[in-house]
Parts: structure tokens; sequence; C-alpha cells
């Protein structure tokens, strides 16, 4: 199941990306803008969404954490990767990211 959301996951930030590059020279920057802020709080809610049905996935809180660091919300993104490490200590790819989020936090 953690794959397949994976999945779902990467096919909406890459239809987030195209829907970037597809506009860049179409419309004016803060209407691009806003239309990216609503599709991701739009991939926001879906997600959050499938974490309080299935709170035990670390795969989604590390999903989660990637929004939030997209958008400089490191300390929501912090939270979110912590408990997807307490779910799977073992996965070294949370801790890495933990780690790209407090320096991209200490650095800001």
């Amino acid at each position: 199941m953690a794959l397949l959301e994976f999945k779902e996951y990467q096919a909406a930030m890459n239809e987030l990306n195209s829907l970037k590059q597809c506009c860049k020279d179409r419309i004016p920057a803060e209407v691009e803008q806003r239309v990216v802020t609503s599709w991701q709080n739009d991939v926001f809610i879906k997600v959050s969404e499938r974490i309080k049905q299935t709170p035990d996935n670390p795969v989604l809180y590390a999903n989660r954490a990637k929004l939030y660091f997209d958008n400089g919300m490191f300390d929501d993104a912090i939270i979110d990767l912590e408990k997807a490490i307490v779910l799977d200590p073992k996965n070294e790819g949370f801790k890495r990211y933990l780690e790209v989020v407090k320096s991209a936090k200490a650095s800001k």
C-alpha cells in the first residue's frame, strides 16, 4: 500500500511540475502562483486525509513533509519527518531528508 501511495504522490508532484512548466510563459506569474498554491492545497488535503485513515503509514508523513518543505514550513516538515522515523526507524531516507530540512531551516 505504501508504494501505491508513493506512486500517487509522485504522479501528483509530476503533474504539478508539468503545470508549472506549461504555464511558465503563458500566464502572469501571480496567476500561476495562485493555481499552483491551490493545487498544492488539494494534494495537502488528500495526504492529510490519508494520514487520518492510516496514521501508522510513515510514507504519508514523509509526503506531507515534502509539501511543507516546498512551502518553507520547516517546523511542520520536521514534525512529520520525525513521526515517519518513529514509525519506520530503519528508513535512512527519512533520516537524510530530516537533516536536509533542518539544514534548510538553519540557513533560512
